[in-house]
């Protein structure tokens, strides 16, 4: 049978898209990270879905670094329907910056996360 509605989204692989267009923005270049032997694996992940999209909607993510210090970042997300604004799902994610030898939480330097500091001004709960 043909469903007209998406019941299995894959929410994750949209947030990564959204969260490193975020990082790109505030000028946190992952390749370099990556270079210099830092990752930035997601620990923790919650999603919560409110309703169905369908399978020809346009969907926004909007993406908010609501914690940011020079180990770990936390994100909230929502997806909505773009012709609505409809509220569809949220979620959550906590990623910490990693060395890829040890596996070690690792501190990247202040300067690297200026740029998302002010970007993020808006949408810190930590002020």
């Amino acid at each position: 049978t043909r469903s007209d509605r998406d019941w299995s989204s894959d929410v994750c692989s949209s947030d990564l898209e959204a969260r490193v267009e975020y990082l790109r923005a505030g000028g946190l270049d992952l390749n370099e990270l990556m270079e210099e032997g830092i990752v930035f694996p997601i620990v923790e992940v919650s999603v919560k879905y409110l309703k169905s999209a369908c399978y020809d909607d346009t969907l926004l993510i909007r993406t908010y670094l609501r914690r940011l210090d020079r180990v770990r970042l936390d994100f909230d997300y929502e997806v909505v329907r773009e012709s609505t604004g409809e509220l569809l799902t949220t979620g959550h994610t906590v990623n910490t910056y990693t060395n890829m030898k040890t596996g070690r939480i690792a501190r990247i330097p202040k300067e690297k996360i200026e740029g998302l500091v002010k970007l993020s001004e808006g949408d810190r709960i930590n002020g």
